[in-house]
């Protein structure tokens, strides 16, 4: 039974009604509703297959043309450069490495990537691409 508030006369007074004409009882009507909002509508493997974090059709061909206009500015750069780039961040060589490798001082590999980022950084802005 839930139990209604009502006036009776000049006096208010509590009132008993059957459940039946709430049309639920409070208790299973909140679980009910907590229920709904808590549990997803659609099985866990359907919103797996349908929310991807793959990348889109646009943004695959975006990158792909950024990559391409990165690719044409790196080509324009003086060669010890072009190296010096290709050897720290495709290669992963430390800039101690890239030092020996190129066969100059520490402070002049950091230099050349110093510059080499600098005179991309100008590029690629002339193209319309900043932050890449």
């Amino acid at each position: 039974m839930a139990q209604a508030q009502g006036w009776v006369g000049n006096r208010r007074e509590e009132a008993y009604w059957p459940t039946e004409f709430f049309g639920h009882n409070s208790d299973g009507f909140n679980e009910k509703a907590r229920a709904r909002f808590q549990r997803p509508h659609v099985d866990e493997a359907v919103l797996s297959h349908t929310a991807t974090a793959a990348p889109g059709p646009d943004s695959q061909a975006e990158t792909a043309l950024r990559d391409q206009v990165m690719q044409e500015c790196i080509q324009t750069l003086p060669e010890v450069y072009q190296s010096a780039l290709r050897l720290y961040y495709w290669l992963g060589a430390s800039v101690a490495e890239v030092a020996e490798l190129l066969g100059v001082p520490e402070n002049t590999a950091k230099s050349y990537l110093h510059r080499a980022r600098q005179l991309l950084d100008g590029m690629l802005k002339q193209r319309g691409y900043s932050y890449v």
